[in-house]
């Protein structure tokens, strides 16, 4: 069987799907969560309008509680609501088969305080011949982007300082990840964070290790309260993407 588009397609096959020319407004209005940054192909979505039951709860009840939350959220009934201990973290995961190796994107909406300590976004992926760690998070005592260089005993640059997110209850912030996990070596292709676009950690290599065994991708989305005090916070829209531009 033919596959691609026809003569008058100008959206060529790609690695993993072959697609029509573009649906994304079609979907939009059909109530896809998928709307902030439409670049990239879904691989996976949830805004939590069926439950909690789809990913993993982690650290709970044991650093905080993770739970099922109704009026602040970004779309849609249901939020999810991230009550961190203090200087405790609590989070989601969802892993996936090892797709074919592209552009891969993890974004989602949340809101922060100021006993947030650090709100954070984790791609690894393991293609039985390295472990690979895309890891961002946003700095709320520092009020900056930073990215991980090491999983043990991490150190954490920052790359975009003075960002004064909103912080409010209702989920008004937007982070998405993309990293590169085709390339040779590994590398972040850009990260963007409400309405800015940064690229210069473009090309800066993905700290990787050694293989775990198991070919898989794994997303979290985590929330860490400060020494201060215990703090709450909100998630929604979580997107996994693949073939990113």
């Amino acid at each position: 069987m033919p596959h691609g588009t026809p003569d008058w397609g100008h959206v060529g096959p790609k690695a993993t799907v072959f697609g029509l020319d573009d649906l994304g407004e079609h979907a939009i209005r059909l109530g896809s969560p998928h709307l902030w940054d439409r670049r990239g192909d879904v691989l996976w979505l949830t805004d939590f309008r069926n439950g909690l039951g789809d990913m993993i709860i982690s650290g709970a009840p044991f650093t905080g509680t993770v739970s099922l939350f109704t009026g602040l959220a970004r779309q849609g009934a249901f939020c999810v609501q991230m009550a961190s201990n203090v200087s405790a973290t609590v989070g989601l995961e969802k892993g996936f088969p090892l797709p074919v190796l592209s552009r891969v994107g993890l974004e989602f909406s949340f809101s922060v305080t100021l006993r947030s300590d650090f709100i954070i976004a984790e791609i690894q992926a393991d293609d039985l011949v390295n472990a690979m760690f895309g890891y961002v998070r946003y700095d709320q005592g520092n009020d900056e982007l930073q990215y991980m260089q090491e999983p043990v005993g991490p150190t954490w640059p920052p790359f975009a300082t003075n960002l004064n997110p909103t912080r409010d209850s209702n989920c008004p912030n937007t982070l998405k990840v993309v990293i590169d996990l085709g390339a040779t070596p590994p590398e972040f292709v850009r990260v963007i964070f409400n309405d800015v676009t940064y690229v210069n950690i473009a090309g800066v290599p993905l700290y990787t290790a050694a293989t775990t065994g198991r070919a898989l991708v794994w997303v979290r989305v985590r929330h860490t309260a400060d020494a201060g005090g215990p703090a709450t916070v909100h998630f929604d829209n979580v997107i996994v993407t693949q073939n990113e531009p």
